[in-house]
């Protein structure tokens, strides 16, 4: 087995050989941790789907960003996944081909050939929990450990292992403290300025779920309404158009399909969002299991 790979100058990986074939990349981005929108087998838009020969699989993450299930546009579940820790699988069933696998919504790739994990800079062996190189940013003691071998505090998509609460023990301790209450104080305002925006948005349902039903509407009117119900558009995110509303909702459109999708503002402390159907009715975010999306309402594609 040879697998070959293609760089550009900064470290982005744009191409691939193994043994399904040669293919490029197609990244939302020039640096190494760029987000992958094509990899030549599928198209993706990063932490929500993907599709493959004709066949769209929404993916379902946990507090990690680590697929624990895929479904397909008929609202069927066709694959379950678990990791440990340190990405090792646990158990899987379903055989939909998985790149973006453990960690997959910050864009940790597997390569199938030899189940490294490319974590921006670097490789990754999930099975020894170890980086293959030394870290370029010579960060901490270890310089080939993952998240300073606690896994679950966080994670390392640019493979460089920066940050700042590893470094606190080597400053003097009136700095340690600056640093700790200022990161407390900052993260008081956060909590109560999400506090605020919830406690407005529990006066009634958000502006995805009471956006009227997109079912058979050109592009035109739909966007029309989204303007008309004080959503704007952000930016097109690969095979999806991303619209956001002040209220925290966002409304996504596949420009081939036109299949639609709500989402409700974020949760303090949840990772997954709340969907609602073109009826206004939520499908709750359920972080045990696949998260249910509404397939059902289509905008018309020319």
């Amino acid at each position: 087995m040879s697998d070959t790979f293609t760089y550009n100058g900064l470290g982005l990986r744009v191409g691939k050989t193994d043994s399904t074939g040669t293919r490029g990349y197609v990244c939302d981005g020039t640096d190494a941790a760029s987000a992958v929108l094509s990899d030549g087998a599928a198209t993706y838009t990063p932490g929500l789907s993907e599709r493959r020969n004709g066949a769209s699989h929404f993916t379902h993450a946990d507090a990690l960003g680590s697929t624990r299930g895929l479904t397909s546009s008929s609202q069927s579940a066709t694959d379950a996944l678990l990791f440990d820790g340190f990405g090792l699988p646990v158990s899987r069933s379903g055989s939909t081909p998985l790149p973006f696998g453990f960690v997959g919504a910050s864009q940790y790739q597997t390569d199938g050939d030899t189940g490294l994990l490319l974590l921006g800079h670097r490789y990754y062996d999930a099975s020894v929990g170890r980086f293959l190189t030394a870290d370029p940013a010579k960060a901490g003691g270890n310089w080939y450990a993952y998240c300073d071998n606690n896994p679950l505090k966080g994670t390392d998509p640019e493979g460089l292992c920066v940050g700042v609460l590893p470094l606190l023990p080597l400053l003097p301790i009136p700095v340690v403290g600056e640093i700790v209450v200022g990161v407390i104080v900052i993260a008081v305002i956060v909590v109560g300025a999400v506090a605020i925006i919830h406690a407005v948005n529990d006066g009634g349902p958000p502006a995805s779920a009471t956006l009227p039903d997109q079912t058979g509407k050109s592009q035109a009117d739909h966007e029309q309404d989204l303007n008309d119900n004080g959503f704007n558009r952000e930016k097109d995110q690969g095979s999806y158009e991303k619209s956001g509303h002040s209220d925290g909702s966002e409304v996504f459109r596949n420009p081939k399909d036109g299949r639609i999708i709500r989402q409700g503002p974020k949760t303090p402390g949840r990772r997954g969002q709340d969907r609602y159907d073109q009826n206004g009715d939520k499908i709750p975010y359920d972080p045990g299991g696949p998260q249910t999306h509404n397939t059902g309402e289509n905008t018309q594609v020319w």
